[in-house]
């Protein structure tokens, strides 16, 4: 230039003092746009649309395909190497805990069932049995399959991250999710929805290692080894079926913790490592594909809840159901004097209870993780109190029995909690208001319960009404009609 105020260079003239041979280098088709009007970035005021970001572009597009073929192959290989039928604990199945005999001429309950229960109703348990029950199971609750997976996920995503082109996220993102929705959601939660009771135990009935009817995996990969699997010890076809719906509703839990945990880190690490890129569009292009891979845990989370509704349908409630019955037999509420200081002295409906669900926890605890179990002991305590609550409304009672319910009800929801880790109250508050109502000495007694009904700490779908109260007040053979009629509508 001709003038020393001529410093910068405008765009028609820097496309004159490009070489065209450099041109034809990057891009055999640059020089049909050679004399293309120039963009610069406002930015870094580089030249936009270079035959090198053509380039660029070319290369991250032939990433992709590579990356997402990658991916896709692996998650194959994933599921086929899955370790599911080798787990260790899973060779017996889960024992009916209703068919648990306990009888008061007989029964001696194991001491790490009852243990803690004494004269005065369940203890809270000291600290060296707390501490071995929240030892870790022996018993393989998930399966290789979500590790592996998310191994595999995240690594294709750091892939993509480590280009710096939120094209590449966006894709590597979209591809990811869809081959854990093919590969890994489909076919675990098809296995966690299947029937408890499809398998029946029969006599010369096994399975082999790595043969159930519902494995995804080919036949021999990633079974028990012939040095650990002989044919002196078979599996177990309701164990093996068990173990199916269990392990893969476990594993649903565990690929929701890993979903979350690896979509923070993954944007945390797009923050730090994105953070000189000047063009700040390209961060939140990638912030909002890896927001996209973290909205998928509502899949897992929605089918794992799915799967816990129906294993409650299937099993918990019915199993819950028989052990409120069983623990009933030969038991009555109508007491003389001298059976209401014999009950107190020695309670079989509370040892038989706590003997029956204690062996069901047990299981439960030792093949459900802890959100699981806490999700199946939920589920259970609802279903005792809504069985046990129709129970009574069937039953006769005097006022020494109805003492005696009272108690019944509080130690066994101390039990629950204690076992649960969760208060109960607003589950058991429509079954302990009935149990105070048959404790009344007297109809009139009842008129401070029929008070507190208007205040009570719940819902008003979840206290008993007035008329239940009437209803309840009836199965009392020691109160006459006529008393009952008395009291206020």
């Amino acid at each position: 230039p001709g003038s020393k105020d001529r410093v910068f260079l405008k765009p028609a003239a820097i496309l004159k003092h490009l070489p065209l041979a450099m041109q034809g280098i990057l891009d055999t088709k640059a020089g049909e746009s050679a004399h293309a009007a120039a963009e610069l970035e406002e930015a870094t005021g580089l030249v936009a649309h270079t035959p090198l970001s053509l380039r660029i572009s070319w290369l991250t597009d032939t990433y992709v395909t590579f990356e997402s073929f990658f991916v896709s192959r692996s998650a194959t290989k994933v599921m086929l190497l899955d370790d599911i039928d080798s787990l260790p604990g899973w060779s017996e199945p889960i024992v009916d805990a209703a068919e648990a005999e306990t009888s008061k001429s007989s029964s001696k309950p194991s001491p790490g069932l009852l243990g803690n229960f004494g004269q005065r109703g369940w203890r809270k348990p000291g600290p060296a049995a707390a501490a071995a029950a929240r030892g870790q199971s022996d018993t393989g609750q998930t399966s290789s399959c979500v590790g592996d997976m998310f191994f595999v996920a995240k690594t294709a995503l750091e892939h993509a991250i480590a280009t710096q082109q939120p094209a590449a996220v966006e894709a590597v993102s979209q591809s990811v999710i869809g081959v854990m929705n093919s590969a890994l959601l489909a076919t675990v939660e098809s296995r966690a929805l299947s029937k408890w009771n499809a398998v029946s135990s029969t006599k010369g009935s096994q399975l082999s290692a790595g043969s159930s009817e519902l494995s995804w995996r080919l036949p021999g990969v990633g079974s028990v080894s012939a040095d650990t699997q002989t044919e002196d010890a078979p599996i177990n076809p309701v164990a093996a079926h068990q173990r199916g719906i269990l392990v893969s509703v476990n594993n649903l839990d565990l690929a929701g913790q890993y979903l979350q945990k690896t979509a923070d880190e993954l944007k945390t690490r797009v923050t730090g490592e994105w953070a000189r890129i000047p063009q700040q569009d390209h961060v939140t292009r990638a912030q909002k594909a890896l927001d996209a891979f973290g909205a998928f845990l509502a899949k897992f989370t929605h089918a794992k809840q799915r799967s816990l509704e129906q294993f409650g349908a299937q099993v918990i409630k019915p199993w819950v159901r028989a052990i409120l019955q069983q623990s009933y037999r030969d038991i009555k509420y109508v007491l003389t004097d001298e059976e209401f200081n014999d009950v107190q002295n020695d309670n079989l409906f509370q040892k038989r209870f706590v003997l029956k669900f204690g062996l069901l926890a047990k299981q439960l605890k030792e093949r459900l993780t802890a959100s699981n179990l806490a999700a199946a002991l939920d589920i259970a305590a609802s279903s005792l109190a809504v069985d046990w609550e129709r129970a009574i409304r069937q039953s006769k009672f005097n006022m020494l029995g109805g003492i005696m319910f009272e108690k019944d009800v509080r130690e066994i929801q101390r039990y629950l909690e204690l076992e649960s880790d969760t208060m109960l109250r607003k589950k058991f508050l429509r079954l302990i208001q009935s149990a105070s109502v048959l404790a009344v000495e007297g109809v009139a007694d009842a008129k401070h319960i029929f008070d507190g009904l208007s205040v009570a700490d719940a819902s008003p779908q979840a206290a008993l009404s007035k008329s239940e109260v009437k209803a309840i007040l009836a199965n009392r053979i020691d109160v006459s009609e006529k008393d009952i009629s008395e009291l206020e509508p």
